[in-house]
């Protein structure tokens, strides 16, 4: 009996000791900006299925408002600083169907940028490498056609 209180008290030690840890490692293992990237992404290919599979025009962000369960779009870690938006549209792929699209690589369809405008459409030049992302490293995050999303380090 008493072995047996010392094995449960053992376990639940080795539980209170390792738990903790996990629940930090989950909590800082996914970007919030992917998942708002993401969303964006998503609601873009709703709406290109409704528009003859094309990307929205260049009012994107309006364009996609029916299509997102939030109306704010933009990156996560702007909100404390009162800021908001902060994703782009690629211009090269405005208004064109999803299958004009020639590229020997994937396509990127949303990106983040500096530049704070509500339907900001731009160039991939405009990637916004920031470090608003943590880590004291630049990153940026984007959305590929394909409804891929990714956090690029450095200046991929």
């Amino acid at each position: 009996m008493v072995s047996g209180l010392a094995i449960l008290a053992l376990v639940l030690l080795v539980a209170a000791v390792v738990f903790p840890v996990f629940m930090q490692r989950k909590k800082s293992g996914r970007d919030p900006c992917i998942s708002s990237i993401k969303r964006v992404a998503t609601a873009a290919q709703v709406y290109a299925a409704d528009f003859d599979a094309c990307f929205p025009l260049a009012s994107w962000n309006d364009r996609l408002i029916p299509y997102k369960a939030d109306a704010k779009v933009g990156c996560p870690y702007l909100v404390p600083q009162g800021k908001e938006y902060g994703y782009a549209l690629n211009k090269a792929v405005v208004g064109k169907a999803e299958g004009s699209i020639q590229a020997p690589e994937p396509v990127v369809v949303f990106f983040e940028t500096e530049v704070l405008e509500r339907n900001r459409v731009a160039p991939l030049s405009e990637v916004g490498f920031t470090t608003r992302h943590g880590g004291g490293s630049k990153a940026c995050a984007v959305a590929y056609a394909d409804s891929y999303v990714r956090i690029l380090r450095g200046e991929e």
